[in-house]
């Protein structure tokens, strides 16, 4: 069973409680009947207490605002709101909760009446709209408590803050045109490989599935199979800064949309992705997991950017792309995503 619902009020509820009133007042004022001038104090008792008391409601309720540290756009999450009644003899009665400052809509939360001392935590799920750091987030209590004529409001800031990461969209491959696509690279080492290293005799301590049964006929004695052990596939991720003229805002969120998911591709395979940002003083810097999405969270065009050529990892054996605005900067490659329409 639910908490109970507060009866919707409108502004027209107390423009009728005023009409009254008046009503009231100037009917006692011609007539001098002392029975009218006594439900007009009624009335006026009944207003000021409706006041006070949900003032004093608001007083007594203590709230939080709980947030993820991090959020996709797009994608859902559960942020909460915990109320607690302080202490005393009286209990909290019902309020509406507001969030003011987040990226997404969500209507006023319901928090029930709480006993003294009770605490309760409001769940629900929301979508952000917009990548970026969030901050200055507030928490707008109001009531109506008791009898629905006055509304109270209270504002409880908060300092949380919540990072917006880039809408992620699922990519089944990419290919990359040469020379750019170096593969797989290997060096002459002894590992787990596909190119045969070295022939050389078996020992007990070896894997038996590894022998050269043809060698070990030709020679006479068990022989050993080597392969060449393939290095850490890695991948440079570059994303141009840079405004391009006539570019739409939508068309820069496109490349950090596809940087991110380019990211989280790479992560699912297995493969380690660094993104090349600009650093200090004409260098760069490399972020990879989380540091590389949280950069994402907050890139946007800047006219005075460094060139995508001006930026150099240091590790030259990684392929590296290059997304950008700009005609004949940004590296040919072709992106299967994974649904039909599901990408940016």
């Amino acid at each position: 069973m639910g908490p109970p619902r507060e009866p919707r009020q409108s502004r027209g509820t107390l423009w009728r409680y005023y009409l009254l009133l008046f009503s009231l007042l100037m009917a006692a004022v011609n007539t001098g009947n002392n029975l009218l001038y006594l439900v007009f104090s009624i009335m006026i008792a009944v207003g000021a207490v409706s006041f006070v008391a949900a003032g004093r409601a608001l007083r007594r309720l203590e709230t939080v605002l709980r947030l993820p540290d991090e959020a996709v756009a797009g994608r859902p999450f559960l942020l909460g709101v915990e109320a607690a009644a302080g202490p005393g003899t009286a209990p909290a009665p019902w309020a509406e909760a507001t969030l003011r400052g987040l990226p997404v809509e969500l209507p006023a939360l319901l928090i029930p009446a709480l006993p003294p001392g009770g605490r309760t935590v409001i769940c629900v799920q929301a979508r952000a709209g917009r990548r970026g750091v969030h901050r200055s987030f507030g928490l707008g209590l109001r009531s109506r408590y008791p009898f629905g004529l006055f509304q109270r409001t209270k504002i409880t800031p908060s300092d949380a803050a919540m990072i917006v990461t880039p809408r992620r969209f699922p990519i089944q491959s990419i290919e990359i045109a040469p020379p750019t696509n170096q593969g797989q690279l290997r060096a002459l080492r002894v590992g787990e490989g596909a190119e045969l290293f070295n022939i050389r005799d078996y020992t007990t301590q070896d894997d038996a599935r590894r022998i050269d049964w043809k060698a070990s006929a030709r020679l006479h004695r068990p022989m050993l199979k080597e392969f060449e052990k393939e290095t850490e596939r890695a991948l440079d991720l570059v994303l141009d800064e840079r405004a391009a003229d006539g570019a739409a805002a939508h068309d820069f969120e496109r490349l950090v949309e596809t940087a991110a998911s380019i990211l989280d591709h790479c992560a699912e395979k297995g493969i380690f992705a660094r993104l090349i940002v600009p650093g200090e003083a004409g260098g760069c810097g490399a972020l990879s997991g989380r540091e590389a999405i949280s950069y994402l969270a907050e890139a946007s065009a800047r006219p005075g950017a460094a060139s995508p050529g001006d930026l150099s990892s240091g590790d030259v054996s990684a392929p590296r792309i290059v997304l950008s605005l700009h005609a004949g900067a940004a590296t040919p490659l072709l992106v299967h995503w994974a649904g039909e329409g599901d990408h940016p």
